[in-house]
């Protein structure tokens, strides 16, 4: 089995499980296009690598239930465990 990628690592593996667009859709139809479109397509349109550009304490519950839903469809064939 797989290792499991963390939250950090998840993030530049969106195309696994096509995680970064089951995120995406995700959140526009809990909290709309306009929510995806002020929190998360400017990580899109500056690059992933800006997420990093914030304190991880400080960044806002959509980013953060977006980070969830990418670690979580990035590694739901990956085991249960981060330690193997």
């Amino acid at each position: 089995m797989k290792k499991r990628l963390d939250s950090f690592f998840s993030v530049f593996n969106l195309h696994m499980n096509n995680a970064g667009k089951r995120a995406d859709e995700e959140i526009i139809a809990r909290f709309g296009e306009d929510i995806f479109d002020r929190y998360i397509k400017p990580y899109y349109d500056r690059g992933i690598m800006s997420i990093f550009d914030h304190d991880p304490t400080r960044l806002n519950y959509v980013v953060i239930g977006w980070l969830a839903l990418v670690t979580y469809f990035v590694n739901e064939d990956r085991g249960k465990s981060t330690n193997g």
